[in-house]
């Protein structure tokens, strides 16, 4: 065990861990995030369609979806009319 963490108390360890595994899983969701809007980015106008209208079936509104992938919400309406 670290020394310097023999000083702190039990919740100070469990607080500190919590604030590692948090950042951790922010620094996840920001590469996920700009993992699928590059990928999002290259992707054929049909194929940008289809996507978009596999996450409104799981039930992400046009809103979310913009915002999930980097665009404006009526470029989704435009991609969800082509399908």
């Amino acid at each position: 065990m670290n020394p310097q963490n023999e000083k702190l108390s039990l919740e100070e360890q469990l607080i500190q861990s919590v604030q590692i595994l948090n950042n951790y899983t922010l620094q996840q969701a920001r590469f996920r995030t700009a993992h699928v809007r590059a990928s999002f980015s290259v992707m054929s106008t049909d194929d940008k369609a289809k996507y978009a209208k596999a996450l409104n079936e799981q039930g992400l509104n046009q809103t979310e979806i913009a915002n999930e992938l980097g665009v404006k919400q009526p470029t989704i309406s435009n991609y969800l009319k082509r399908v």
